[in-house]
C-alpha cells in the first residue's frame, strides 16, 4: 500500500508498507492493502509504520487520513520522527 504524511510545512513520509497503525477518536486503525476506502479525524499520538524493513514510529498532532484505491493520504497539523 502507498503511503503519505504531509503537514502543511513539508512532506514527512513516502513509501510502501505493509500496514500502518492509525490514532483515531473511534480507537485505533489498523490498515493493510486494500483496505476499504475510509476518511476519519486523527487525533494526537503516535501513528506506527510496518515497513518490509521494520517498523517506524511518528509522534503526531492532530489531522486527517483519507483511504482510497490501495493508498492512504495523512494530512496532520505537526509530525515528527520518533527515533
Amino acid at each position: 500500500m502507498k503511503l503519505g504524511i504531509a503537514t502543511p510545512e513539508k512532506v514527512i513520509y513516502t513509501g510502501e508498507v505493509e500496514n500502518v497503525n492509525i490514532p483515531t477518536f473511534a480507537g485505533n486503525i489498523g490498515v493493510l492493502s486494500h483496505h476499504t476506502a475510509l476518511i476519519s479525524i486523527v487525533k494526537a499520538g503516535e501513528i506506527i509504520i510496518k515497513e518490509e524493513k521494520g517498523n517506524r514510529v511518528f509522534k503526531n498532532e492532530q489531522g486527517v487520513i483519507e483511504i482510497h484505491n490501495n493508498k492512504a493520504c495523512i494530512l496532520l497539523r505537526n509530525c515528527v520522527e520518533i527515533l
